[in-house]
C-alpha cells in the first residue's frame, strides 16, 4: 500500500467527523510530515501509534475509531511499499572535528 492510497482510506474512514489525522516518518533527529486529513482542531495532538520509523498522529480521535485507524496503519506499515521507503531513509552521520 503506497502512502497515497493508505491516505484515501484514511479519508473513507473518517469522512466528515471532526477529526484530523497525520503520518510522518521519522528521519534522523527529526519528523517528516507526509500527510494529513481533516482540519486542525483545537485540542492536543496525540501520537496513536508507531511503527518503524513511521508515527500516526491526532487529534479529536475517538476510542471507536481508534482500532480501526491503528489496524488501517498496521495493514500500511505492513506493505512492501512502506518498507522500502522506510529503508530509503539515511540517518544522519556525524563527523568528528578535531
Amino acid at each position: 500500500m503506497t502512502e497515497q492510497e493508505f491516505r484515501d482510506r484514511v479519508v473513507e474512514l473518517v469522512k466528515d467527523q471532526p477529526v484530523k489525522v497525520w503520518l510522518t516518518l521519522a528521519s534522523g533527529h527529526r519528523l517528516e510530515f507526509l500527510w494529513s486529513v481533516g482540519p486542525s482542531r483545537p485540542s492536543p495532538s496525540e501520537t496513536l501509534a508507531r511503527n518503524g520509523q513511521y508515527y500516526i498522529v491526532g487529534q479529536d480521535v475517538p476510542e471507536t475509531l481508534k482500532p480501526v485507524l491503528l489496524g488501517l496503519f498496521d495493514e500500511f506499515c505492513r506493505s512492501g511499499e512502506a518498507r522500502r521507503a522506510a529503508a530509503s531513509v539515511r540517518p544522519l552521520r556525524f563527523i568528528r572535528v578535531r
